[in-house]
């Protein structure tokens, strides 16, 4: 088994960050095995800040003042030895979201760092898309927030 990973959160918990009603945030870590922690790491920063500068300047409606998706990318051994399960979670109290979806381990420690990008970068799309096709009742409008991530994110890694 691979040794233990870590949780990758660089710059501050959410839960610290302080409340501006009427803005989106947006935040990214994730919970990972080695070796793909080095990877997500470089990666966590730059998505961030991409997507956070296009969020805070568009209204997505009221009800998701802070979009957190926490990647997790541990190998299926892992996943089946603890019984661990993706979430998708609406925080009404807080207005935020909860979402942890798995990136293929294996795969993702196996392919080339580009790929690791896309396969990153679909991750948080995908991340998106599956919160407002769940939560469809909430005031967000989680099209255009994908339209404006792919838009925000076309040319992070470049």
């Amino acid at each position: 088994m691979a040794p233990k990973g870590e949780a990758g959160d660089h710059a501050g918990s959410p839960l610290h960050q302080i409340k501006i009603r009427g803005i989106m945030r947006f935040y990214n870590s994730y919970e990972a095995y080695v070796p793909a922690t080095d990877s997500l790491a470089k990666m966590l920063m730059p998505v961030r800040i991409a997507i956070s500068k296009v969020f805070e300047k568009n209204d997505y409606g009221k009800d998701v003042e802070l979009l957190a998706i926490i990647s997790a990318c541990v190998p299926k051994s892992f996943i089946e030895d603890t019984g661990w399960k993706e979430r998708n979670r609406y925080l009404k109290k807080d207005h935020s979201t909860d979402i942890r979806l798995f990136i293929d381990w294996e795969k993702f420690t196996t392919v080339s760092e580009k790929e690791r990008q896309e396969m990153y970068l679909e991750h948080i799309f995908e991340s998106i898309k599956q919160f407002y096709e769940k939560h469809k009742k909430l005031d967000f409008d989680g099209e255009k927030a994908l339209s404006d991530a792919k838009e925000a994110l076309a040319h992070v890694f470049e």
